[in-house]
């Protein structure tokens, strides 16, 4: 790349060849210096400037005496000075030979400007004595090429990103599939001992039962889906009301005993709770999850803690299980739609990866939030925050 200097003095040397005195040639280089669109620096071994045409004024809002006398490397950008402190050396140590750097130089507004840099050591002309810098200002290009490769970037994130849900949602009709196929089976054998005179009345007492509780699954397991396909489209809207939220909780947790008979539940609840501002229905659904969640992960006989408790302007329902636990590098996804910690497939349980992605999604449409903490082989605790009722 020819520098707008090496082209002057390329131009001043060709016509003091000519007819024309010398001195008429050195006063045309030095016009189409100062004339040029590019910034012109000259500097010693030290980076301080010895020269700087008018264009240091157009690209970087300076006038040339506050460069001249001054280090240049504090214009640089810290992230580049690197790149800039190598090629000022090469071409220290390479006489005639252009060392080239793109870099970003501090404009006297604050802003940045990026510059494509070639240096050419002239130490050893007596009439320059220093290390020729040619400036063009590439921002406009540079800062194009830089958006189109984080547009790339965000391309291929939000495609790794749809692969991942793909393969997700396949993975989860797959269990859908299975999850739907078992309460039938269940159900459609139930209903043919029931057909058959010789049952008897313990083994119809039993099968009821069974189908009864396999139906209840199924229909909770459409009530998820129907309710994450509101949330989804922002169709759901909330009924909120004020809510005592120990009541509520003992309240469905006690309903929830027949489902669990083995299981043993300790609640914790918080005295003096102030009423949080929910939707009751909304916050059952959480507690339902969240309790059965546990009851699926935990072995009989291990207790399930129920706590509640105020948070500053806000109250915290946590439910603790000692079960299989989580790891750690699971727990940032254990809240994504579809997803199951692998702990929990690996051992067989059932299970669909909707009702953890619909309790956060509730708690954050309150305007709270919902996460996990646990430990594997030793348990884990769900919280969900919920605000207080401003109105009491």
């Amino acid at each position: 790349m020819s520098t707008s200097f090496d082209l002057a003095v390329d131009w001043a040397n060709s016509v003091s060849a000519g007819n024309r005195p010398k001195m008429w040639g050195e006063a045309l280089a030095l016009s189409l210096v100062e004339h040029s669109a590019d910034i012109i620096l000259v500097l010693t071994e030290d980076h301080i400037c010895l020269f700087a045409n008018p264009a240091v004024c157009d690209r970087l809002g300076y006038a040339p005496e506050d460069v001249l006398g001054h280090d240049v490397i504090p214009l640089h950008h810290p992230d580049d000075l690197p790149h800039a402190q190598t090629m000022l050396a090469r071409a220290a140590a390479s006489p005639g030979l252009p060392a080239q750097s793109e870099v970003r130089l501090r404009h006297q507004d604050g802003s940045w400007r990026w510059m494509e840099v070639v240096a050419v050591n002239r130490l050893a002309d007596p009439a320059i004595q220093g290390i020729v810098c040619n400036l063009r200002d590439v921002t406009e290009r540079t800062e194009a090429a830089i958006a189109a490769q984080e547009a790339l970037r965000h391309q291929e994130a939000a495609r790794r990103d749809l692969e991942h849900l793909n393969h997700a949602k396949s993975s989860f009709l797959r269990l859908l599939g299975h999850e739907f196929k078992t309460p039938l089976t269940v159900i459609a054998g139930n209903a043919d001992l029931l057909e058959m005179e010789e049952a008897r009345s313990e083994s119809l007492l039993e099968s009821a039962r069974a189908i009864r509780g396999e139906a209840q699954r199924l229909a909770r397991l459409i009530d998820d889906l129907l309710l994450l396909d509101r949330l989804e489209a922002t169709r759901l809207v909330l009924r909120r009301d004020s809510i005592d939220l120990n009541a509520l909780v003992t309240e469905t947790v006690n309903r929830m005993r027949n489902m669990a008979p083995r299981r043993v539940f300790h609640f914790q609840l918080g005295t003096d709770l102030p009423p949080v501002q929910a939707d009751r229905e909304r916050v059952v659904q959480m507690i339902v999850n969240l309790v059965g969640n546990a009851v699926k992960y935990s072995p009989d006989g291990e207790p399930i803690t129920i706590s509640t408790a105020r948070d500053g302007s806000a109250v915290c329902l946590s439910v603790t299980d000692r079960g299989i636990g989580i790891a750690a590098e699971e727990l940032p996804t254990l809240f994504v739609r579809y997803h199951r910690a692998r702990s929990g497939e690996m051992k067989g349980i059932p299970g669909t990866g909707l009702g953890l992605a619909i309790v956060r999604e509730l708690a954050q449409l309150h305007g709270g939030e919902a996460w996990a903490e646990s430990v594997e082989g030793e348990g884990s605790t769900f919280v969900v925050r919920l605000p207080v009722d401003s109105s009491k």
